[in-house]
């Protein structure tokens, strides 16, 4: 399995985060308030496979303490 990694999302991703955490029955919002969170996050990843996007992850921080969602 050949996987790309990112650090940023096209606009029209975030449709995707929402309804992926929304399917898996995870707390969701609109889209961009997904995009405001993880802009104001220490670090962002995306996952993909063959172009599609198939994970998501952000860190937080005070540079002291981390917290990271996955």
């Amino acid at each position: 399995m050949e996987i790309e990694i990112k650090h940023e999302l096209p606009d029209s991703g975030w449709k995707i985060v929402a309804q992926t955490l929304k399917e898996v029955d995870m707390a969701f919002y609109e889209p961009h308030v997904h995009k405001k969170a993880f802009d104001n996050s220490h670090t962002k990843i995306f996952v993909y496979h063959g172009g599609r996007l198939i994970g998501f992850g952000r860190a937080i921080s005070d540079n002291e303490n981390w917290y990271g969602e996955f």
